[in-house]
């Protein structure tokens, strides 16, 4: 499939990190600098890849990219409509998408049991201005979906929490990203209370220089992370995950995922809040722009 790209002098940068070694004394610190795009984006839109790694069976998998209208419904014309890829290779789909819109992204698989790993190990990433937002291996199944820049949010410099609508607690993460200078805090818990049950996790906290995942609001920190994470007129990413026993923060570092925090024995802990909602709010002289992904 041939795709066109809109060629200008501007090229997209993003922002990567750099972790030293973890101590138990010392906690690592972040780096941040840029990173040119090999492939250049006008303003206001983002570099997307699709890389498609096929199993034995590629001419089976499809790839579908569809943008929302104006009104709701998604256009008839496809952003990506990729029919067959090349087995046991990467194929790699880019596109230049406007962050103002919302896409939708479909893997099919034609004969329902997915790309891993009946017929070969496949498996697939998406990744957004150098930042794998998604990867996964597809074992089972038609098809899998994710939406992208669907959810874009403002929070206020007030630290008063609002709840995400299309959070998915079944999923057991989220990855998101957020522009603000300091305070980036994310609520994971049983209610929509400002004050509720719920892990409170800050991001950037103490004028950007300490991050904590906590109890409940306002608690001394259960495990906490010192170094720089923010940074005002970037939008840095973040994953956060769950199993039975531990809560995950971890911080995208290019293509790949740098743990920053980690909270273990929370099953046997007096904060074993089961995580169905999850809010978001910014403060202490920070406002933020989100994307849930």
């Amino acid at each position: 499939m041939k795709f066109q790209y809109a060629i200008t002098t501007f090229l997209c940068s993003a922002a990567i990190n750099q972790l030293s070694s973890v101590s138990a004394e010392t906690e690592s610190k972040v780096d941040h600098r840029y990173l040119e795009q090999t492939r250049p984006c006008r303003i206001g839109r983002r570099f997307l890849e699709i890389d498609m790694n096929a199993d034995d069976k590629g001419e089976q998998t499809s790839v579908i990219m569809k943008r929302m209208t104006s009104d709701g419904s998604w256009a008839k014309r496809k952003s990506i409509n990729q029919k067959g890829v090349t087995s046991n290779t990467v194929t790699t789909l880019e596109r230049c998408i406007d962050m103002t819109k919302c896409y939708k992204i479909v893997i099919k698989d034609e004969a329902m049991n997915g790309i891993c790993c009946e017929e070969g190990e496949g498996s697939y990433s998406v990744v957004l201005n150098g930042n794998t937002i998604k990867t996964s291996t597809f074992e089972n199944g038609k098809k899998e979906m994710m939406n992208i820049c669907c959810e874009n949010i403002e929070t206020p410099n007030a630290y008063s929490y609002r709840q995400i609508d299309s959070f998915d607690p079944s999923a057991r993460s989220v990855t998101f990203s957020v522009d603000a200078r300091n305070d980036a805090h994310i609520a994971l818990g049983e209610d929509n209370a400002h004050n509720g049950d719920h892990y409170e996790i800050v991001l950037g906290g103490w004028g950007n220089t300490f991050s904590k995942i906590r109890g409940a609001n306002q608690t001394p920190g259960l495990v906490g992370y010192s170094g720089s994470v923010m940074k005002a007129g970037e939008d840095r990413m973040f994953r956060i995950s769950w199993n039975t026993t531990s809560l995950h923060v971890e911080q995208a570092i290019g293509r790949n995922w740098q743990g920053i925090m980690t909270f273990s024995g929370r099953d046997t802990s007096a904060y074993n809040w089961k995580i169905d909602v999850m809010m978001i709010s910014t403060g202490w002289g920070s406002e933020g722009k989100w994307f849930i992904y």
